[in-house]
């Protein structure tokens, strides 16, 4: 089985055991397991009507009380972070990025056949080139190819 990144791993301890959402005004409990203030305030509110006593956490069982829980401004803080970062990863995964300058690769050198960003274009490497937009060198593709 493979092993989890480090990434993936962070990514892990910002969301709530309970919604499984990124933590929203994450609290800590007794125990040290974290989540939404909403999610442990509904839980709480939820074992004191059915009569579940002692309150326990739900996610190691331990016995906890509702008045200990502790907001976590610094892993909220993380949390915000955490979610950044994975906007990021996505618009980089939806966008073909230039591997060099991270910029997107809107231009295709024809004398390469490489996919360029706008920077490459300027380049050495490029400056003589032959470079169209890249959604014409595909409407070209397609009709060649008919």
């Amino acid at each position: 089985m493979a092993s989890r990144t480090s990434a993936g791993r962070v990514q892990d301890e910002a969301v709530c055991p309970i919604c499984l959402e990124y933590l929203t005004e994450p609290v800590t409990l007794d125990c040290g397991h974290n989540f939404c203030l909403a999610c442990i305030t509904k839980h709480s509110e939820t074992c004191t009507e059915g009569d579940c006593d002692p309150l326990c956490c739900p996610s190691c069982r331990a016995q906890i009380r509702r008045q200990n829980f502790q907001l976590n401004w610094q892993l909220a803080n993380r949390v915000e972070q955490v979610k950044h970062l994975h906007v990021e990863a996505e618009r980089e995964q939806k966008v073909n990025l230039c591997a060099r300058h991270k910029e997107e690769l809107k231009l295709f050198c024809e004398d390469d056949r490489e996919a360029i960003c706008v920077i490459c274009r300027e380049s050495k490497e490029h400056r003589a080139h032959a470079v169209i937009p890249i959604k014409d060198s595909a409407e070209e593709d397609k009709v060649a190819n008919k």
